[in-house]
């Protein structure tokens, strides 16, 4: 009888531990589903994003950007495309103060930061839009990392845009495909992204451009930005595993490799 009395117990168990599992495998199905979704919504806002800017836009993107004391020899020393990014995050209501910007280059790569300062319900806040532009055609990107990280003294602000807009280009300025990536890793000081898409392709180059959003938590902290591009050149047999590390000193490379070539520089402006 005992054994009976078991065997009638296993059954229900049985069902029991069958429904749930079809519950979880349910759950999972619907999340695939949702996930692909939404990637194909991605796919189509960024079909949309890949048109080239029309001049009247433009016109417009630069007038705002004039507007919030951006110099003209800058706005000529950047692309279309960067000015538009740039553009679609300045705030007509907001008053800005003073902006800066700086720039270093490589035989292969730009690098550059713009900063604006402007007040925020009574407080001095800053954005900055770094950037990186690859200067010859034909190199990819894939398994890159982009950081920047402002020093002691500030902080960025949390729950304000952290993105960065990468754009492939032909020779041409023909605009191919923009991808936006979220950072993989942040700090109280700044963000680090990996760029997992961006084969080299004959000649089409890669820019990118950044923002984010940072305050003095001291009066007397130093308006110092780090900001570092790392090109992985090892071939997809190598698969390089690395990282940058974020902090009050700038931002440093988990992994020292001959295959990572390291564009670095640390910055300091004079936006008040």
């Amino acid at each position: 009888m005992k054994k009976n009395k078991k065997s009638r117990l296993i059954l229900p168990v049985l069902l029991i531990i069958g429904i749930i599992l079809s519950y979880v495998m349910l759950r999972i199905y619907d999340k695939g589903n949702y996930s692909e979704k939404k990637d194909m919504e991605a796919d189509k806002e960024q079909s949309d994003s890949d048109k080239s800017i029309n001049k009247a836009d433009l016109e417009r993107y630069k007038k705002i950007l004039l507007n919030a004391g951006t110099p003209d020899e800058v706005l000529a020393d950047i692309s279309d495309e960067q000015i538009a990014f740039i553009a679609k995050d300045i705030k007509r209501g907001d008053i800005y103060k003073d902006m800066d910007s700086f720039e270093f280059e490589d035989e292969l790569i730009s690098v550059t930061i713009i900063c604006y300062s402007y007040e925020n319900n009574g407080e001095k806040q800053y954005k900055f839009f770094p950037s990186f532009r690859w200067l010859k055609a034909g190199y990819g990107i894939e398994n890159d990392s982009f950081g920047f990280a402002v020093h002691e003294g500030w902080e960025i602000i949390p729950g304000m845009p952290a993105q960065t807009e990468v754009v492939c280009l032909k020779n041409s300025f023909e605009v191919k495909k923009i991808k936006i990536y979220e950072p993989i890793d942040a700090s109280q000081y700044g963000y680090a992204y990996s760029f997992t898409n961006g084969i080299a392709m004959g000649d089409n180059y890669y820019e990118g451009y950044g923002v984010f959003y940072a305050r003095k938590k001291e009066e007397n902290g130093e308006n110092k930005i780090s900001i570092t591009y790392v090109h992985d050149s090892s071939s997809v047999l190598e698969n390089i595993e690395y990282g940058l590390i974020i902090n009050e000193a700038g931002v440093s490379v988990s992994l020292d490799s001959a295959k990572l070539q390291e564009y670095s520089k640390d910055m300091l402006l004079s936006v008040k």
